[in-house]
């Protein structure tokens, strides 16, 4: 199960309790690649593969930013906000082209880390080109939920 992780944490909260939750979200998505993944064809693999990738990239960028805002250090902090901003539109655009292939062919877990993912960005991107993509995943998730429950 993939543990629900949020950016909005309470302003009280040490940096080590930080650091500790995005390592966590990092451990989660490493271990993805323990599990056998249902997509074989080596497009979909390298499609997951990559997925996974910046995910990871991305939680790293966001545990950085906090470093460095907890330091002070404003300009480099507004430059891991640039990279990350960047990085989540790379995201965005890669899950996008795999909406069609989860449809096609379902990875039940990839689109329970990608929506987990969705929903702990920091930022508001929701009325972007990509709006719609979160609540595309979410669809998704629940028909095939529904598929399964009535198997």
């Amino acid at each position: 199960m993939i543990a629900q992780f949020s950016l909005n944490a309470e302003d009280k909260e040490s940096a080590e309790a930080r650091n500790a939750r995005y390592n966590k979200l990092k451990e989660q998505i490493g271990g993805y690649y323990g599990i056998e993944s249902p997509w074989k064809g080596a497009d979909d693999v390298d499609l997951e593969a990559t997925l996974f990738e910046l995910m990871n990239a991305e939680v790293s960028i966001w545990q950085l930013h906090d470093n460095l805002t907890d330091r002070n250090d404003d300009d480099n902090a507004r430059e891991a906000v640039a990279v990350g901003t960047w990085l989540h539109e790379v995201i965005l655009k890669t899950a996008s082209k795999a909406l069609s292939r989860l449809r096609a062919h379902p990875n039940p877990r990839l689109v329970q880390f990608l929506i987990a993912q969705l929903k702990a960005y920091p930022y508001i991107w929701a009325d972007e080109e990509y709006g719609d993509l979160l609540p595309n995943l979410q669809k998704l998730q629940k028909t095939r939920k529904k598929r399964n429950d009535g198997d």
